[in-house]
């Protein structure tokens, strides 16, 4: 029943099934250049038969007995069939007394008082169907004590096991009124006395562990054939009253016990047996009595449904301690079987509860010795909430197979796949489980794969080349375009249309890219980069390769395949320097056969060629080596890191030369996916060192001493361009139009307060509209008003006629119109602000030297393309002066924006009394943003002067930091004003008494970037 086998037997097809075999037949006959032609992967797993069982759900009524009773009754679910072969037949008859036997030996006689044997028989069975046999059936359970039910089964249920047991299922409760259920076969053999007080007592267990109702559980018995693997469950009758049926009608013959067992693993529910043991002696891992059919998909889709189903169960019922578990699973291919290494996988754990996790460890050793496997096998764990499960491939399927294989038994919403070679950090999982819980839209998570510090030449030259760009990519790029399988989580049970795929080498090479790649097709096309996110805190540490050069040639010569799985990121460049070499050899025998040339000029022409190669690349990588070191040894690292360079290229166009793809010869893979200009760099890259190669020849061969002496000049200037420009690091700047809104000097000085909502700006506003050279305006470009403090003085200004409307109309007329309107204004010099100005105070009046106005994000958005034109034109006029106000705190921003918008107070109100509840994933989106928009601004501002200032600088050094922002205004810093009573602090205790789920907050985030925001 449970598809141990069909889940091996798949995992090898998953890779192979890319195209039908009598096109690939055909393909290869008249192009024999093909060997496997990849295309998209077809689900393995189709939909669900055609067959439609003959039963419907039923309503079943829960027996009355109290959960601490000690006679539950069971009822055993035993399907049995006969053979045609006499002398199979008497085997059957002893798979049944054996059965019997060992039933006997592992109960008491209470213990079978309370149980009923509820036996199906098929109709055409020639064995068990005649009268005389079910006497003797009846004869060897009677013997035992235990009461037996008989049901004949119609030729359509014939090798539908999953069916008949359903059947049975339902007539254990509706005719016995059995509470416990048990599936079993005749070819098992119980081994442990008194399993079913102990599953008894565990369903206790988890009732008073998870504060679900009793009998919401599944026990598994430990199967000595494959541990870990829950192939026998027991289920309550409570089971059938919630989901009317032992399973959904998909399933025939397979995959029953898993499926029933991921119900309950989402609320903790799940659990094997401490010490109950069974052995299954036919069927499991090895061959059945049946065919077994198990070609549908059950873990997405009908998983899900189940799920749900239990879960509004559980709502109506009223359940209220029950949680929904995490499920995490972690699959680890393994050749190599280091038991130290393979040790550190089953070690992992999480903290951020609830949660369960899986880890899945396939041994692809055919060659293993059974002693060194039962080693590797003893570190299985069938530890509540903590699986640990060894799989052994027959034979050796290589890396992508067995990642398939891995992924075909994980059954978590996300698998986090992992090389056998690398050494986790014990915070692995929570730091992926907090991401995925800030990311629930993320479909591919990115790890840090950390190399050791380079202590050879060696390997520093392969750190400087830059080849393990990929391995800490979550370092460099928020969102990347892959990531290696080394350290990478993904989407699991409810993804089944992407596997590895098998036509990748063995040892890996381009599998992990092409599996990215395919799985960011699936989604459309606005969100193919933002579901593949990067985590920094998921850390593992990766030894360097014994043979480093051989793992360059690996990964060259499987990558090179993706030139062809994937050709809409294939582009044309010049040729690198070893397609010049083939080109020229290939011209050079062309021409030997028409003229008489002499070796010696292709043997110049390729040296020239590889010298230039070998200048450029040195130069590159010598300027990522560290300057700590003695220039010798930076150049001996540039040379070394140059050959891995050289290797790697090498490698490629023999590959492409033996899959006679000479057509690829100049074609490059954009392995950035469209992201960071990679394309462009390379293009430009390779016409400079064609450039170089050219000018060097034409001076090596060409007669005239004057085009020599040009050439050579060329070559230098190209040399020095080579060695100045950055060309290998294009980054598109964020584009500003030439022209500001002002055009000219103003006789005022205007600036912007460039921030965001509750970073305190209102108290910086406040400051700055109580100096009296300042004219301060608020939100001039609120949706509904145009704010500023001086609201009074432009109603009564004759020539000031904007409203709101006109000024989403004329944005960038508005926007001058209020930095040229200087008037003389009557400055309130006091501590205190009201809109109806009825406090007394001093009264003086002065021109302003200054006018501003703040600005948050949604101002711009709000008005589409206009304002985003506006806004541009603005940030490139460089006589608006900018401050840029931030918050350091950005969880502080994102409670005070919540306690805002419920309260709708944005002054005066104390908040300290108000609660907030914070959804990971709104947190995660609000910092994603909040951090993006300040980074834009720097990046568009880098060419201006600014003036950065923060929330917290302005609340405990004001003086100081209100003097520095006076002197970049140009303005009078001798007297720091006060700010205005309305803008004092609205709440002033710590974060962690005004956030509802403060803990679990502060977890999810532990091992992201943004973890000193729950230090305070």
């Amino acid at each position: 029943m449970t598809g141990i086998s069909d889940i091996s037997r798949n995992a090898k097809e998953l890779g192979r099934r890319m195209v039908p075999k009598f096109i690939l037949k055909l393909l290869q006959k008249v192009f024999p250049f093909i060997q496997k032609l990849p295309t998209e992967i077809v689900d393995i797993l189709p939909g669900p038969s055609l067959l439609a069982r003959p039963r419907s759900k039923r309503s079943i009524e829960i027996p009355d007995k109290k959960k601490s009773s000690k006679n539950h009754l069971w009822g055993i679910l035993l399907p049995i069939r006969g053979s045609d072969d006499q002398n199979e037949a008497t085997l059957c008859w002893k798979r049944l007394q054996n059965f019997a036997d060992t039933l006997r030996a592992t109960t008491s006689k209470l213990d079978r008082s309370c149980i009923r044997m509820f036996i199906g028989i098929d109709k055409d069975d020639i064995v068990y169907t005649p009268k005389k046999s079910r006497s003797r059936i009846e004869s060897i359970f009677n013997t035992l004590g235990v009461t037996t039910y008989f049901h004949y089964f119609e030729p359509i249920y014939s090798g539908k096991i999953c069916w008949i047991w359903n059947e049975l299922a339902c007539k254990a409760v509706e005719q016995a009124s059995v509470e416990f259920i048990v599936l079993l076969g005749d070819d098992v053999e119980l081994c442990t006395n008194g399993w079913k007080n102990e599953i008894e007592s565990t369903f206790l267990s988890v009732s008073q562990t998870t504060g679900l109702p009793f009998g919401i559980a599944c026990v598994a018995f430990r199967d000595e054939n494959y541990a870990a693997f829950p192939t026998f469950p027991v289920l309550h009758c409570t089971h059938l009253h919630v989901f009317g049926e032992l399973f959904p009608s998909e399933f025939i013959n397979q995959h029953g016990d898993p499926y029933v067992f991921e119900i309950y693993r989402r609320w903790g529910a799940s659990m094997f047996a401490k010490t109950s043991k069974l052995r299954n002696t036919i069927g499991g891992a090895d061959a059945s009595r049946y065919r077994k059919i198990s070609s549908f998909c059950w873990r997405d889709t009908i998983l899900s449904k189940a799920i749900q189903k239990l879960s509004m169960w559980l709502e109506h019922k009223k359940v209220q301690k029950a949680q929904q578990y995490h499920c995490l699973d972690v699959v680890v291919p393994s050749y190599r079987c280091d038991i130290n290494l393979l040790q550190n996988f089953a070690n992992l754990r999480v903290s951020i509860q609830p949660a369960s996790i899986t880890i899945v460890i396939v041994v692809d050793n055919p060659d293993l010795s059974p002693e060194h496997l039962a080693i590797i096998q003893s570190l299985q764990s069938h530890d509540p909430n903590h699986i640990v499960r060894i799989h052994k491939n027959e034979v050796n399927l290589g890396a992508s197979e067995s990642r398939n294989t891995g992924l075909s038994q994980s059954f978590g919403d996300y698998a986090i796949l992992l090389d056998d070679d690398v050494i986790p950090e014990i915070s692995l999982l929570d730091a992926y489980l907090g991401a995925i819980i800030r990311n629930p839209k993320a479909k591919i998570l990115v790890g840090h794969t950390k190399l050791p510090s380079p202590q050879t030449l060696l390997q520093k030259g392969f750190i400087a080349s830059e080849m393990s760009f990929f391995y800490d990519v979550c370092m460099r790029m928020p969102n990347p375009s892959w990531g290696v399988t080394a350290n990478i989580c993904v989407k699991s049970r409810t993804q089944n249309k992407v596997w590895f795929s098998a036509c990748f080498p063995k040892t890996g090479g381009g599998e992990d890219v092409d599996f990215c790649l395919r799985l960011k097709r699936k989604e459309a096309w606005h969100e193919r980069n933002s579901c593949i996110i990067a985590v920094p805190g998921a850390k593992v540490l990766h030894l360097f390769w014994n043979n480093i050069t051989k793992q360059v040639s690996g990964w060259a010569s499987g990558d090179t395949l993706l030139l062809e799985v994937h050709p809409e990121l294939a582009f044309f460049a010049f040729p690198n320097w070893v397609e010049w070499m083939f080109v020229q050899t290939v011209l050079y025998l062309l021409l030997l056969m028409v003229h008489s040339l002499p070796l010696w000029l292709l043997l110049q022409s390729v040296l020239a060629v590889c010298i230039a190669e070998l200048i450029l690349s040195v130069i590159i990588v010598y300027q990522r080596t560290k300057f700590t070191e003695s220039i010798c040894n930076r150049l001996l690292q540039s040379v070394i890191g140059t050959w891995f360079l050289m290797v790697q290229d090498v490698t490629r166009l023999c590959v492409k030369l033996k899959r006679l793809q000479i057509y690829l010869i100049g074609v490059q893979f954009d392995w950035l996916d469209n992201q960071r200009g990679h394309v462009e760099t390379v293009r430009i890259s390779n016409f400079i060192k064609n450039m170089f190669v050219l000018s060097i020849m034409i001076s090596l061969f060409y007669p005239s001493n004057l085009v020599k002496l040009i050439s050579s000049i060329i070559s230098i200037l190209l040399l020095y361009f080579w060695c100045t420009s950055q060309h290998a690091s294009v980054v598109s700047d964020i584009p500003l139009p030439f022209e500001g809104i002002l055009q000219k000097i103003p006789d005022v000085q205007p600036f912007v307060i460039l921030t965001w909502q509750r970073t305190g700006s209102n108290l910086l506003c406040g400051i700055l509209h109580n100096h009296q050279d300042i004219t301060m305006h608020s939100e001039v470009f609120h949706a509904r008003k145009i704010h500023t403090f001086h609201e009074n003085k432009w109603s009564d200004s004759k020539d000031w006629n904007w409203t709101s409307k006109s000024r989403d109309e004329e944005p960038e007329t508005f926007l001058k119109d209020l930095l040229l309107r200087t008037p003389s204004l009557l400055k309130r010099h006091n501590n205190s602000y009201d809109n109806d100005h009825k406090k007394n105070s001093i009264m003086t009046c002065s021109r302003s030297q200054a006018v501003g106005f703040k600005l948050f994000p949604e101002h711009i958005r709000r008005m589409g393309e206009t304002g985003d034109h506006v806004f541009r034109k603005m940030m490139a006029d460089p006589y608006i002066k900018k401050i840029i106000l931030m918050r350091k705190n950005a969880l502080e921003v994102f409670v005070s924006m919540k306690r805002a918008s419920l309260t709708g107070k944005y002054l005066k109100d104390n908040y300290d009394h108000l609660q907030v509840h914070v959804d990971p994933p709104e947190l995660q989106l609000f910092l994603r943003d909040y951090h993006k928009c300040f980074k834009c601004y720097d990046e568009m501002l880098k060419n201006q002067a600014t003036y950065k200032i923060t929330y917290e600088d302005l609340v405990n050094y004001r003086e100081s930091s209100m003097k520095a922002l006076l002197s970049f205004l140009n303005l009078d810093d001798g007297h720091i004003p006060k700010p205005i009573e309305a803008t004092r602090k609205q709440s002033s205790k710590p974060m962690h008494t005004a956030i509802k789920n403060y803990s679990e907050l502060k977890l999810c985030f532990k091992h992201s970037k943004f973890a000193s925001m729950f230090n305070h």
